[in-house]
């Protein structure tokens, strides 16, 4: 299909997903006689929003991973916002480590070893070489790393955790934690105070015991200087080629994990929530409120930047050290709020804070995309495989390499200095970008507040604003050939164009004036527009005569899309989600398996649909079952 066949096929929706009757839908838009007959929800749960609860946590250069119960996986480009992507295991995982930023290990029960190198975005199981459960794992290379378990396990891998041999030491103590603080150097610690140290990249080992043989949990390196916490508030502190034991006042239960921005300040968690921070190398110690009451099982950082793991649907943050701990709730997943595929197997989700994931392999892996920016994205629209546009507030960012690198292609003008002396209520608000429509790879408008439309003719490289004559806000935009097109505003309307957007017509529709929020056109003759108040526009003249119903009562649809003349889909606020199969004279429910808003629409063919939406959910749809 060429690029414009594509455009006017698909096209990223604003949608939601949930039962049609908690909206308040009337029976007037039942399911038609005739209709076709019942059959396996369609709709399936690609991205789950369920209980997680995070074991382990590792960063490298700023970037976060974690791992947990039930194959947990999560990723924070930036230490600020975190992402969960599909899980790739049901098992649960005890360690990750990264060596590099793309080239990452997982280990967990029953000897689960997965390795990645692209950033997590897909995992390939490893053959393990035991059936013990792994609780730990270091890479202090790309390529070089330990993992190790219970019952004496201890792995080695060479090439970045595609295959592992074991070490036989003759030791049984289970092993709980491994740090690597160069590529050649390792520590490992255990039950009843092993320690096992390697200088030649895990090749040989020696082995000493803790006096008083207490578990050890957690060990930890920067530079010379090492430490290691474990059973009863134990910590021990490695300097000048020896460990000693540091008193820690207050600390009697046991201490999972240690971590730290030097050799003297770091940070100890553990049991019931509890940490302490020290800036002098153990010489006093500060208990830190943390907010939690549940194990603290790790802890990362990078800089003043920490993040410890361990509670239920919760993360607690820290940017000064671990002197002060915030948390950072799982319920508060991202909102997705719009969805674009370019075929069945590479798309594209963009929503709040700058997040852009992007999957390769038909949804069952996502990896997450860095534009540069954490203000919301509203749109997004995936050209080719290559090419993808999303937009928002005050900027248009562009990749051409399938989102290995995206940059800023348009972006609003600072404010004048005469604004800038305005008080910050009085200044001009910044302009938001709510749509982006390409006809072709060269030519597509971006519509936004302020009556705002951005025209393009050479791939996004430079935009032109072109004027519209008001200044309402302006939600969707759709062209069906490069002069023809239509644009829906808050004030109810829909405008036309045979200009190519340089000069607008207001649309009668026989609307009451409720915001139009999205069009969608199957051919230059058909079309539907959806709106607040259960508003739906419908024209097969081309957009000279519009025929309106409603449905839902005062909930706002959201968008709208069709795959032929007869089925299609209308989503909108508290997760309406209709279908019609006969144009759209009338309209039946379909039931979610997740009652939530969702903001993003988007069908590949009559097969395959997406929708996304609030609280990290991404849905797909195929008929006859979805899984």
């Amino acid at each position: 299909m060429s690029p414009a066949g594509v455009a006017r096929f698909r096209r990223p929706l604003i949608v939601a997903v949930a039962a049609l009757m908690a909206a308040g839908v009337s029976p007037a838009a039942s399911a038609p006689s005739g209709a076709p007959p019942a059959e396996v929800n369609p709709w399936g749960l690609m991205v789950k929003r369920e209980s997680t609860r995070l074991l382990a946590v590792s960063s490298l250069s700023g970037a976060f991973w974690g791992v947990g119960e039930r194959g947990g996986f999560m990723t924070s480009v930036d230490g600020k916002l975190w992402n969960r992507p599909r899980p790739f295991t049901d098992r649960t995982l005890y360690g990750v480590s990264f060596g590099d930023a793309t080239t990452g290990v997982a280990v967990g029960e029953g000897g689960f070893i997965a390795s990645t190198d692209d950033a997590g975005a897909t995992w390939r199981a490893a053959k393990p070489p035991v059936t013990e459960d792994l609780r730990g794992v270091c890479f202090g290379s790309r390529n070089v790393g330990v993992a190790v378990g219970l019952r004496g396990v201890l792995l080695v891998s060479s090439d970045a955790g595609r295959s592992w041999s074991r070490k036989d030491l003759g030791v049984m103590e289970s092993l709980m934690a491994v740090t690597m603080p160069s590529p050649k150097e390792a520590w490992v610690v255990g039950e009843r105070g092993i320690i096992l140290h390697s200088r030649d990249a895990g090749g040989t080992w020696t082995t000493e015991r803790q006096p008083s043989a207490k578990w050890l949990y957690g060990v930890w390196f920067f530079g010379e200087t090492g430490w290691a916490v474990g059973r009863d508030g134990l910590v021990l502190r490695y300097l000048m080629k020896k460990w000693e034991v540091i008193p820690v006042p207050g600390a009697i239960d046991s201490l999972y994990c240690v971590c730290g921005s030097s050799g003297d300040a770091v940070t100890v968690v553990g049991a019931g929530g509890k940490a302490w921070n020290t800036p002098d190398a153990g010489v006093t110690w500060t208990p830190r409120e943390t907010g939690s009451r549940e194990d603290l099982t790790g802890i990362a950082q990078t800089g003043k930047v920490a993040w410890a793991v361990g509670g239920e649907n919760a993360l607690l943050s820290s940017i000064d050290g671990g002197d002060a701990w915030a948390t950072y709730s799982l319920e508060n997943l991202p909102s997705y709020v719009a969805v674009s595929f370019v075929d069945d197997s590479t798309g594209w989700v963009v929503g709040r804070a700058g997040l852009i994931w992007n999957t390769r392999d038909g949804g069952r892996n996502w990896g997450q995309q860095d534009a540069g920016m954490r203000k919301d994205f509203h749109a997004v629209f995936a050209a080719s495989r290559l090419l993808c546009f999303a937009v928002g507030e005050s900027v248009i960012v562009k990749t051409d390499d399938g989102g290995l690198a995206w940059r800023r292609v348009w972006q609003e003008p600072p404010l004048t200095a005469a604004e800038l002396e305005k008080p910050k209520a009085l200044r001009k608000p910044p302009i938001v970008l709510n749509d982006i429509f390409f006809f072709d790879t060269r030519r597509g408008w971006a519509a936004g507040s302020e009556g705002v439309l951005l025209y393009t003719g050479n791939e996004g490289e430079s935009w032109e604003r072109l004027r519209t004559g008001f200044d309402r806000a302006l939600y969707s935009v759709w062209f069906d050939s490069p002069s023809h097109g239509f644009i829906a505003a808050e004030d109810g309307r829909l405008y036309a164009t045979d200009s190519g957007g340089r000069r607008w017509t207001a649309v009668s529709t026989g609307g009451g004036g409720e915001a139009l929020r999205a069009i969608f056109f199957l051919d230059a003759d058909r079309g539907w527009a959806v709106g607040d108040g259960g508003t739906i526009l419908r024209t097969t003249d081309g957009g000279r005569v519009w025929k309106e119903m409603r449905v839902g009562g005062a909930v706002s649809l959201r968008d709208v899309c069709f795959v032929d003349r007869a089925r299609g889909w209308v989503v909108g606020d508290r997760g309406v989600l209709l279908r019609t199969w006969d144009g759209g004279d009338t309209w039946s429910a379909e039931k979610p398996p997740v009652p939530t808003d969702f903001y993003g629409l988007w069908f590949v063919s009559p097969q395959l649909g997406w929708a996304v939406g609030d609280r990290g959910v991404i849905l797909r749809y195929r008929p006859g079952g979805a899984g």
